[in-house]
């Protein structure tokens, strides 16, 4: 008896370290933002201060290329970009048929002298390639799969389904913004704060992003949940604070 108490007593107090450890892996971010001086002139320094804490900033400034609102974190959150969504629309099936034909004439001919190789059948090929038309796959690789177990027959398989990628359509080009994801200037968490000019009068929203990360989650997979870029893996908190900034 004695020693299923004491055994017990370990499994509580390693509980409550373990609770401990995971509570002091993600403390939540907690700070202000001061911006000196208030009114800017063109070319003249601008330091923007931190106070408080979090395991990492981010600060967005607000001009050209340094928009929030542009930022890879704006347009996607909640978004899976790890589903990629591609597909054969209807309208693009004929072109990809007529160009699967001459792999398919090419076989059949050489099938006529090499009797190690079948006959392909083109209808069936053509019904099968018409099957998959607006079906949609959650990343490229899947859909070459699919095209590979279509034309397995074809000497050339390998080379078709890679080509047959370019009459898909994919969601997640529509994601960027034209010229490309907004960045922001990443400092470290000791030194809080950044210095910055700008070179262009106007009303500038400067936006510091300040996050805390738990550790890594295992699901055991080897992929999805067990990269460690992967965001999804990971919980995080964050908290945004804005200063808008006017520049003669």
């Amino acid at each position: 008896m004695k020693n299923i108490f004491k055994n017990s007593t370990l499994l509580l107090l390693g509980i409550a370290l373990f609770s401990a450890c995971k509570k002091e892996d993600m403390n939540p971010p907690d700070f202000t933002i001061s911006v000196n001086p208030q009114q800017a002139k063109v070319g003249e320094p601008v330091v923007i201060s931190i106070t408080g804490d979090a395991e990492s900033f981010t600060v967005f400034t607000g001009d050209p290329g340094a928009e929030y609102s542009k930022s890879h974190a704006y347009i996607n959150a909640g978004k899976d970009i790890d589903y990629q969504d591609y597909w054969l629309p209807q309208e693009k099936v004929e072109a990809a048929w007529q160009h699967v034909i001459p792999s398919i004439d090419w076989h059949n001919t050489k099938a006529l002298t090499d009797q190690s190789l079948p006959f392909v059948d083109k209808d069936a090929i053509r019904d099968s390639l018409s099957s998959i038309a607006d079906v949609h796959f959650s990343n490229a690789e899947l859909f070459r799969s699919r095209v590979f177990s279509i034309l397995i027959e074809l000497s050339d398989v390998k080379l078709l389904s890679n080509q047959l990628l370019t009459y898909t359509e994919n969601a997640n080009k529509e994601y960027m913004p034209e010229g490309g994801y907004a960045t922001g200037h990443a400092i470290a968490r000791y030194v809080n704060s950044l210095t910055y000019t700008y070179d262009q009068p106007g009303t500038y929203t400067i936006t510091v992003i300040g996050t805390s990360v738990s550790r890594k989650k295992y699901s055991g997979d080897g992929y999805n949940t067990d990269r460690v870029t992967h965001e999804n893996e990971y919980d995080y908190n964050r908290l945004i604070r804005e200063y808008v900034l006017t520049v003669e």
